[in-house]
């Protein structure tokens, strides 16, 4: 009797140790939806209590005294209202993966709700009444009773306390198994995997009174829950990662844009026949503005401000060729030797020409200057174009501004700020830490 209360109080404590290491994984990992974090976590809770409380139980068994006399009795309580309330909690996380709470308060969902059946809502009902008749244990003995030196023993009503637990499992079956092809195969297999092995165990249990194999199925269970959990999580982060990379390859192409080659192309067929040598530079220009955006499509990198300068005089030459006197371009570059996100100054020129001083007839002048403060290293793009009010929505199909926002932001930590005036110009500001530039 010694050495099975002993190894019955290691094994419980292992099994809390193990669930308080999942919940603290769980608690970290940020990548899980909020919903099922939160599930996860109440799951792991739950078992650590049911462990903890079992292990008390065991420990205070047959301990005279008043200590040894609360310990024990409140300890088979807690754990059996722990073990309830699991098993309300996992039925929760069944019902959320299959009414799909990833699509919140879509009408999709909505059409969900009505198709969960309604007999799966009695599990709530058994899980309440089970909860009830365990308050009741706790003061007539209908499950156990104890003796007069405090040990705990099976009363006629005990198998109760397993079988509502067994039907509440056998639902939960039925949904899984109903509902399957809703679920990831991984999430499948470890929920089947949870209720086939605490129906198992809790069977056994009926006819054999030693070490609780309930609660190691449980942990056991939860474990595998917690992996299917994790690689579910890694095909969700793949999958966005992939719609990320799409988007920022349509973002980037973007700036590439379909009137600018096609205007190029032009300039260049007239230089062809007026001055061959200038048509020649001009294709070399353009084949170097189209390496430079395409290259920023390798993925989110960080270049010197120099090359980016560099890919931008190219940019602004093709336009000299087009525009002529009306596009005047002056550099006050006191800083070049930082990095900033591909594709962060260029954008922002072609936004000062094509809707700023090509709106004059005259045309105007683009100041682009850098610098660095005690904080930050800076670049600004002044022109004296017609400007806008920057409060207004941007033109359809023009995402310059805020792609390069985007970028800005999350590559480097910085900001964009944008002061215009309608007929007055516009100045945009980027800043960039000194410490991540």
């Amino acid at each position: 009797m010694f050495t099975l209360r002993y190894m019955h109080i290691l094994l419980e404590i292992w099994d809390s140790i193990l669930c308080v290491i999942m919940a603290l994984c769980t608690y970290w990992n940020k990548g899980f939806a909020e919903w099922k974090r939160r599930i996860l976590m109440n799951m792991y809770i739950y078992a650590v209590i049911l462990m903890i409380m079992d292990a008390c139980a065991w420990g205070f068994d047959g301990y005279s005294g008043k200590a040894g006399y609360y310990i024990v009795r409140m300890s088979i309580f807690f754990a059996f209202v722990a073990a309830n309330s699991l098993l309300l909690t996992f039925h929760g996380y069944i019902c959320q993966h299959i009414l799909g709470q990833a699509f919140e308060e879509t009408d999709e969902f909505h059409n969900r709700i009505g198709k969960i059946p309604c007999w799966s809502y009695s599990v709530y009902c058994l899980g309440g009444v089970s909860i009830l008749l365990v308050i009741v244990a706790q003061f007539t003995g209908l499950y156990y009773y104890f003796d007069t030196d405090n040990f705990c023993h099976r009363n006629t009503f005990f198998p109760i306390a397993l079988l509502m637990p067994l039907l509440e499992l056998m639902l939960d079956l039925s949904l899984i198994i109903k509902f399957r092809r809703r679920l990831k195969k991984a999430l499948f297999v470890s929920m089947t995997f949870y209720v086939a092995l605490s129906a198992a165990a809790g069977g056994v249990m009926l006819f054999f009174h030693g070490i609780s194999l309930v609660h190691t199925a449980i942990t056991l269970s939860l474990f595998f829950m917690f992996i299917a959990a994790v690689m579910e999580q890694g095909r969700e982060l793949a999958k966005k990662e992939k719609e990320m990379c799409d988007i920022r390859a349509e973002l980037l192409l973007s700036q590439i844009s379909p009137h600018f080659i096609y205007n190029t192309l032009t300039t260049i067929k007239h230089l062809c026949k007026k001055d061959a040598g200038l048509a020649a530079e001009t294709v070399d220009e353009f084949a170097g503005y189209l390496r430079g955006n395409l290259d920023s499509l390798m993925g989110n990198r960080k270049i010197l401000f120099s090359e980016e300068l560099i890919h931008t005089k190219k940019y602004i030459a093709i336009e000299k060729k087009r525009f002529g006197k009306r596009v005047n371009v002056t550099y006050e570059i006191r800083e070049d030797s930082f990095m900033v996100p591909a594709l962060t100054l260029q954008p922002i020129v072609e936004n000062a020409i094509k809707h700023g001083i090509t709106k004059r007839e005259q045309g105007g002048t683009i100041c682009i200057s850098t610098g660095k403060d005690d904080t930050d290293y800076w670049i600004a793009v002044e022109d004296d174009g017609v400007g806008y009010h920057t409060d207004a929505k941007q033109e359809k199909g023009h995402i310059g501004i805020p792609n390069v926002t985007s970028r800005v932001e999350s590559i480097c930590g910085g900001r964009v700020s944008i002061v215009s005036t309608y007929e007055g110009g516009t100045t945009v500001l980027i800043r960039i830490p000194r410490e991540r530039g």
